[in-house]
């Protein structure tokens, strides 16, 4: 071969465009420059499109995607507690035992199956108490067994911050009400009783015996209360005296219905008479005729004194004036 035909080969190979050779595209025929079809969109038509991922929005970050299909109790969150009369414990305690519930029955797991998972559980609760709090200074109090066990732990922060809102706000409700317990005119003393059983589950155990007596000395019938107040010890529960004050208004037919009438219906200068007198106002006629007949024979006899008196006072002066 000549020097001239290697040439002009070599010539005519250089011509060739690139792009065909790299890649089929360029058998494409080119479209045209129109205001429908402008130069970007025919240059993307020609080159080849690699496969490139979403576009990234910086304003949306993408949140990392847990390993596996279920998520690890480290990613388990919940609100601080703080021992606070208006945050609710047993909310703050149940979010963290459905959690762990939901969490182990995913993973195949129980309470006793890996070493150290109730005393994580407690690490989970004492991590979220809110800092220099009241309860995370009553957990410090807590002797290390406890503060180590997620289920003694769960029972002593209810008994210590349970329903504290509630529990003060039916105290003072209580402390009201036991202000003015008394049996209305009319009222039952059923009726009587429930009130007073209402106002002594709001009251603490030391003021129990307050309740009690006060729950007698507001009794309407004067008879009834009177015998009550002989026979109740200086510390009574309020059972005892409910008991007490039921057997007793039995027993001297004081009804405890609604309509039931007893001593009260009694005028005020009944009502101030003692008891002796209430008992024997109910007397047999013929005792009561052997009273009045004594009564009034002791009448005639200070009536012939009188005249006797007088009759010697008559003679004395006579005397006296010869």
């Amino acid at each position: 071969m000549s020097t001239t035909s290697i040439a002009s080969s070599t010539s005519a190979t250089s011509t060739t465009p690139i792009a065909s050779i790299a890649s089929p595209t360029s058998t494409i025929p080119s479209t045209p420059t129109t205001p429908d079809h402008p130069a970007s969109e025919q240059a993307t038509a020609a080159l080849p499109q690699p496969h490139l991922p979403l576009p990234y929005l910086s304003s949306f970050p993408l949140l990392p995607i847990p390993v596996g299909d279920t998520v690890k109790m480290t990613d388990v969150k919940s609100i601080e507690f703080s021992g606070h009369p208006s945050e609710s414990v047993d909310q703050f305690l149940r979010g963290f035992e459905l959690a762990f519930r939901s969490q182990e029955k995913k993973e195949g797991l129980s309470a006793n199956s890996e070493a150290g998972l109730s005393e994580y559980k407690a690490f989970q609760i004492l991590r979220n108490l809110k800092p220099c709090s009241e309860a995370v200074r009553f957990a410090h109090r807590l002797p290390s067994n406890t503060m180590q066990d997620f289920d003694e732990l769960c029972a002593a922060l209810r008994a210590r911050f349970e329903n504290s809102d509630e529990i003060e706000e039916e105290r003072r409700a209580a402390e009201e009400l036991f202000l003015s317990l008394w049996q209305k005119r009319g009222q039952s003393i059923n009726d009587y009783v429930k009130l007073t059983k209402k106002i002594a589950l709001g009251m603490s155990v030391e003021n129990q015996h307050l309740v009690a007596t006060q729950f007698v000395k507001g009794l309407d019938s004067r008879k009834l209360r009177v015998q009550i107040m002989s026979g109740l010890s200086s510390h009574p529960t309020v059972k005892e005296a409910v008991t007490k004050v039921l057997q007793v208004a039995d027993m001297i037919d004081v009804d405890c219905g609604p309509m039931g009438a007893d001593l009260t219906d009694l005028d005020k200068s009944e009502e101030d008479e003692d008891l002796y007198s209430l008992l024997w106002r109910g007397k047999p006629k013929k005792k009561m005729a052997g009273m009045k007949q004594k009564e009034n024979g002791n009448n005639s006899y200070g009536t012939d004194q009188k005249i006797s008196l007088e009759t010697a006072r008559i003679r004395l002066r006579s005397q006296s004036f010869f």
